[in-house]
C-alpha cells in the first residue's frame, strides 16, 4: 500500500518562489481552490495586479487531499438545521448560491477545458442505524421543502441502485453530483490565471505582515488589500482544525461493475450519528471511501495517515462490498477547516484585511470566493445578508 495521495497532474508546471520586490492591489494568501478561485475570479471580472503566494505547492493541502466530490447543499450541517435556525426563505437563497456555485465549477471545467476527469451524476445519502434513518428523513423532508428533485429510497431501492444490502434507508438527489480530480482542477485553474495576468509563486510562505507589507523568505510584497486563504492554518479559535483519511482501492472489473450496477460514477454518504463515510468510483475503476472527522489541536496538522481511520475504512469496504476481493492501494490523511460557531464559512473584512476560511468544500469555496470577489469589485450581492 502506498502512503500517499491517489490524485496527480503530470502537466503541472510549477511556479517559481519570489525572490525581490512586489507591488499589487490584491494579495491572497494560500494556494488551495479557495484562493485559486478567488484570484480567478478577480482576473475575469477585469481586476489587474493580483499576487497569489502559496507556502508549499499549488492544491497541496486539504484541496489536493479531498476526495473530488462536488454536491450542491448543506454538506457540512444539513438543510434541516439551516432550515431551523433562518427560515425558508434565506435557506433557499443560500441553496440558490451554492447551486450557482456549483454550476460554475461545471463552467469553468467546460468553457476553459479543463481535463479533470469530471463526471456527473446523482449522489446518495444512506443510513441503516436508528439515528441514520431518522437524519435520511429530515433531511428528505427538508429537500422537499426546497422543491429540490430527490427520491426516497427502501432497502431494495439502494440494493438495485448501488449492489449493496447494507443500507435500509436513502435518498437519491439528482444533478447535484460531480466526481472530478480535485489537484488537476486547481492546479489548471491555477495555471490559466497566471496566463492571463495574475503572478503566483510556490514556496513562499509568509513570514510576517507589517502593515500594508508582507515578508516571505526571499521577498517582499507591498499591497492594498490582502486576502487569508489559508484554512487550517490560520491561527484562532474561529475555526475547527478537522483530520479525515481516504483509501483507493485496486481497479474492479467491468464484470465486477456491471454486477454491481455502478454504471454511473457513484457518489454516496451514509447518514451517521458522528463520523461519516463517503464513497465514489474513480475513473479507472476503483472505489474510494474516505472516513473520518477527527478535531486536530493547532500543535497537530501534519497530516500523517490516520491508522484507526484506515482500519475502520478496510471494515466498511467489506461490510458494504463483501462480494469484492479488494485491498487498499493507496492511502492518505488530509486536514480541512470548518467553523466552529456557525453554520457558515469565516468571512470577515476588516479594513483592507479579509479572512475567507473555512469553507471546507470546493463548491462553498468557489461560492465563497465568487463572493468575496464581488465585495472587492465593489458589488452589492444577495449574500450580503449573511456576511455584513
Amino acid at each position: 500500500m502506498k502512503q500517499k495521495v491517489f490524485w496527480h497532474n503530470p502537466k503541472n508546471k510549477n511556479f517559481l518562489a519570489l525572490k525581490g520586490k512586489e507591488n499589487c492591489k490584491f494579495l491572497i494568501i494560500g494556494g488551495g481552490v479557495t484562493g485559486v478561485s478567488l484570484a480567478y475570479f478577480l482576473n475575469i471580472q477585469g481586476e489587474k495586479n493580483i499576487i497569489l503566494i502559496e507556502k508549499s505547492k499549488i492544491a497541496g493541502g486539504a484541496t489536493g487531499c479531498s476526495a473530488g466530490m462536488l454536491m450542491a447543499g448543506m454538506e457540512n450541517v444539513g438543510i434541516s438545521p439551516f432550515l431551523k435556525k433562518f427560515g425558508k426563505k434565506k435557506t433557499n437563497l443560500y441553496f440558490q448560491k451554492q447551486s450557482e456555485a456549483y454550476e460554475e465549477i461545471k463552467k469553468i471545467i467546460r468553457t476553459e477545458k479543463i481535463a479533470c476527469e469530471a463526471r456527473e451524476g446523482p449522489y446518495f445519502v444512506l443510513g441503516s442505524k436508528q439515528w441514520g434513518v431518522k437524519q435520511i428523513l429530515q433531511e428528505y423532508r427538508a429537500r422537499k421543502k426546497l422543491d429540490q428533485n430527490v427520491d426516497l429510497l427502501n432497502k431494495n431501492d439502494i440494493e438495485r441502485e448501488l449492489g449493496t444490502k447494507t443500507f435500509s434507508l436513502g435518498e437519491k438527489v439528482h444533478n447535484f453530483a460531480v466526481s472530478f480530480n480535485p489537484l488537476k482542477y486547481t492546479q489548471e485553474l491555477a495555471r490559466i490565471s497566471s496566463n492571463r495576468g495574475v503572478k503566483i509563486y510556490e514556496h513562499t510562505p509568509l513570514l510576517r505582515q507589517n502593515r500594508n507589507i508582507v515578508i516571505t523568505p526571499q521577498g517582499i510584497i507591498q499591497f492594498e488589500t490582502i486576502v487569508y486563504a489559508t484554512d487550517s492554518f490560520f491561527s484562532g479559535n474561529d475555526l475547527n482544525r478537522i483530520k479525515t483519511t481516504i483509501g483507493v482501492t485496486n481497479p474492479i472489473s467491468v464484470n465486477q461493475i456491471r454486477a454491481l450496477k455502478l454504471t454511473t460514477p457513484m457518489l454516496f454518504e451514509d447518514s451517521e450519528k458522528r463520523d461519516y463515510h463517503y464513497v465514489k468510483m474513480t475513473t479507472d475503476n476503483r472505489i474510494l471511501v474516505g472516513y473520518g472527522g477527527m478535531k486536530m489541536a493547532n500543535s497537530e496538522l501534519t497530516p500523517i495517515l490516520h491508522k484507526p481511520h484506515l482500519r475502520n475504512i478496510k471494515r466498511f469496504i467489506i461490510h458494504v462490498f463483501p462480494q469484492l476481493k479488494l485491498k487498499i492501494e493507496y492511502a492518505w490523511s488530509g486536514i480541512f477547516a470548518s467553523p466552529a460557531k456557525s453554520f457558515m464559512p469565516l468571512i470577515k473584512f476588516k479594513g483592507n484585511k479579509i479572512l475567507l476560511l473555512g469553507s471546507g468544500t470546493q463548491v462553498f469555496s468557489t461560492m465563497m470566493a465568487k463572493y468575496v470577489a464581488g465585495r472587492l469589485s465593489k458589488k452589492k450581492q444577495s449574500l450580503d445578508i449573511f456576511f455584513r
